[in-house]
């Protein structure tokens, strides 16, 4: 495999390589916005970001959707709903179309830690990005991870 160069200093030789950035990448932005929600907060973005899918599904989702939009079991995201539910954040709703179902619905409290969280998450990663990737950088990113979500997607469909 020929080498494969992105700007003038990062360069990966191996998918090994072009694996193992983006995921150590992932983890220190993790930990940087998790230890800035965390102080402002009192919010671990572990919080944040299944609230983020309820608010974004316009105030409610079922455990399936968080699960799904998160990438994690629904074991683990009947867990996070928990979680929200003990902080006040959210509670959960019977549906009345299916009285199996219920909905993780945000309360009004966990619209304002949206909106604030959102907020610190924002003004955590913006400087971040700005700095070594610049505008036309950040956009680029955003395609390329775009487009290898939808692989990993097209792949999971396809060897399930």
């Amino acid at each position: 495999m020929e080498t494969i160069c992105v700007g003038p200093r990062v360069c990966a030789a191996t998918p090994s390589k072009l694996f193992d950035d983006p995921v150590r990448v992932e983890v220190g932005l993790w930990n940087m916005v998790d230890r800035r929600l965390q102080a402002a907060h009192d919010l671990p973005l572990a919080g944040l970001e299944p609230l983020r899918v309820v608010v974004g599904r316009g105030g409610r989702a079922r455990v399936g959707e968080i699960a799904a939009a998160l990438g994690v079991s629904r074991g683990g995201a009947s867990k996070l709903a928990d979680r929200l539910e003990r902080a006040g954040l959210a509670c959960r709703e019977s549906d009345p179309s299916d009285g199996r179902a219920a909905w993780v619905v945000a309360t009004d409290a966990g619209l304002r830690m949206h909106t604030a969280a959102s907020r610190t998450l924002d003004q955590t990663l913006d400087p971040v990005l700005a700095r070594a990737l610049g505008a036309g950088g950040v956009d680029g990113l955003a395609g390329a991870l775009a487009l290898l979500r939808a692989a990993v997607a097209d792949d999971e469909e396809t060897s399930t």
